[in-house]
């Protein structure tokens, strides 16, 4: 069965905590651990039990198939409730060589799964590759990949050795928000508070447009009880303020971003 549409070939960039969502380009995940043992699913004279339609179809997360083209490549498409056609369902069936040949509403007492073009993540050669990481997530365990915001989670960063703070790393942590939470996965992730000392990441956040002022105290960063001061030291650590090349005056904020590969030529212009 081959629902897929043969489309240009879209850039790849590797996945990083910034960059969760892509629209022109595809993500992908270096040596990502099938755990769910699909490779092994495809195998030729692999033969695994079958699903009950009538009591385990609403359950159903997604589909797989062996690409007909490209037998290492792995086809995935999540199954959301739209999709799922059970017993009862009243839909508008289409027939005939020309759409609107036949157009009734029809009572469908069997149970059935609707695809279209669209997949949601292919896997192949060791790397997972999507669009989406929130869409890939449920249908993978990706949360090693990027932990969702905890308390705990939050605690532990608070007692990193770079940090510091008037109130202890438990109290602190009931201060944070859930948006002020999912930014610590982000800064383990890009490591800048091993990378560089708190004097260092004082003196580049005064560099910041407007001007950010981080407090160091017994060379630790200081986390502020104010929260827009604790915002902005969130901001910062996680890499999400970026410098314009066109406007001299202001930075800005942004969720979600990717490095520019090095020596990258300029195409001729049209």
């Amino acid at each position: 069965m081959v629902f897929l549409r043969r489309r240009r070939k879209r850039k790849q960039i590797e996945f990083q905590p910034g960059q969760t969502q892509t629209e022109e380009n595809v993500l992908y995940i270096d040596e990502f651990d099938d755990d769910l043992m699909v490779k092994e699913a495809v195998k030729p004279g692999v033969k695994l039990d079958s699903i009950n339609f009538r009591s385990q179809l609403p359950f159903l997360k997604s589909i797989f198939m062996v690409d007909p083209d490209n037998p290492g490549r792995i086809l995935f498409q999540l199954m959301e409730g739209r999709r799922i056609i059970t017993p009862g369902w009243i839909g508008v069936i289409l027939s005939g060589r020309n759409v609107g040949d036949s157009n009734t509403l029809s009572h469908m007492d069997s149970a059935g799964i609707s695809l279209d073009s669209k997949i949601t993540a292919v896997m192949e050669d060791g790397r997972l590759y999507f669009k989406s990481f929130r869409n890939a997530s449920r249908i993978f365990n990706l949360s090693g990949y990027l932990e969702d915001a905890s308390i705990d989670g939050t605690i532990e960063f608070l007692k990193s050795s770079s940090l510091c703070m008037e109130e202890t790393p438990e109290k602190m942590a009931d201060l944070f928000t859930k948006s002020q939470m999912r930014k610590v996965p982000k800064i383990q992730a890009y490591g800048y508070l091993k990378k560089y000392t708190p004097a260092e990441l004082q003196r580049r956040a005064a560099l910041v447009k407007p001007k950010i002022s981080l407090e160091v105290k017994d060379n630790k960063l200081v986390v502020p009880i104010d929260k827009d001061a604790r915002v902005a030291l969130l901001d910062f650590l996680s890499n999400t303020i970026l410098s314009s090349h066109l406007d001299d005056g202001t930075d800005y904020k942004s969720e979600s971003h990717y490095p520019i590969k090095k020596n990258i030529k300029s195409k001729a212009p049209c």
